[in-house]
């Protein structure tokens, strides 16, 4: 497979299994990659281009994702009013497309993104760069658990699934982070924009960073305003700077 190595060194380790399904290593000729969750073999993830995909994605693999990333121009169109190039924080971080550029940008990048499959990806992905920092973990209002649920509506885009009550993962707030020079916040989550503001409110009012985020039509999953996240940032002082499409980008006055 284009872009996937050998990942068990010889024939010998025939115990080894892939950490998503248990297939075992031989089985598939060792074709894989390690991570830091194990060895992941040839049919639980691909390559498009130079960057790592769950196998279970079609959409971004259908075409969407473009050799530079995923919506690119968005990101250089924030960028483009930031003057402050310390630490960045990817919420909703998905593959890694938007953390890779950010991180020849920002000393500093978190990188935030639950999904075991596509964090994993995410991993592979900035592991060239030891300026970014992966979590698979979520950012919320207060320090706790959390599932993921796939969008029925939207099968095959793994960037499409969004926070459900569970046990899967740890949700953190942007505060619990104690971060004093946050210079670029991206929140793409589906919704849950609004609670991930509210628990980094410390930070932000502090740090005043550029801030993009998306807003679609999916407040109602968690019974607030799909424009919540927008009059929360007003209200404390932000001024909307521009509206790429679904994004929006905050400056401070």
């Amino acid at each position: 497979m284009a872009g996937l190595t050998l990942a068990v060194d010889g024939h010998d380790d025939l115990d080894t299994r892939c950490t998503r399904c248990l297939r075992i290593a031989y089985t598939c000729g060792y074709a894989g990659v390690r991570t830091a969750c194990g060895f992941i073999c040839e049919y639980c993830m691909k390559s498009v281009g130079e960057w790592f995909m769950p196998d279970a994605d079609t959409y971004f693999a259908g075409g969407v994702l473009k050799p530079e990333g995923f919506e690119i121009d968005k990101l250089e169109r924030a960028l483009h009013v930031c003057h402050r190039w310390r630490t960045a924080i990817d919420g909703g971080a998905h593959i890694g497309t938007w953390s890779t550029h950010l991180a020849r940008h920002f000393r500093n990048v978190l990188a935030f993104e639950p999904a075991v499959d596509t964090y994993e990806c995410l991993a592979l992905n900035v592991g060239k760069f030891p300026n970014v920092v992966p979590f698979r973990a979520a950012l919320g209002c207060s320090d706790s658990r959390a599932s993921l649920s796939d969008e029925a509506q939207r099968p095959g885009n793994t960037g499409a699934r969004y926070i459900v009550p569970g046990d899967e993962f740890g949700v953190f707030t942007i505060d619990h982070f104690d971060i004093d020079d946050l210079d670029f916040l991206k929140l793409d989550l589906e919704g849950y924009e609004y609670f991930a503001l509210l628990g980094g409110a410390e930070t932000i009012r502090a740090c005043r960073p550029v801030i993009c985020l998306e807003t679609k039509a999916f407040g109602g999953r968690y019974g607030i305003a799909d424009d919540a996240a927008l009059k929360l940032l007003a209200s404390w002082g932000a001024r909307h700077a521009e509206r790429m499409r679904n994004d929006h980008v905050f400056l401070w006055v």
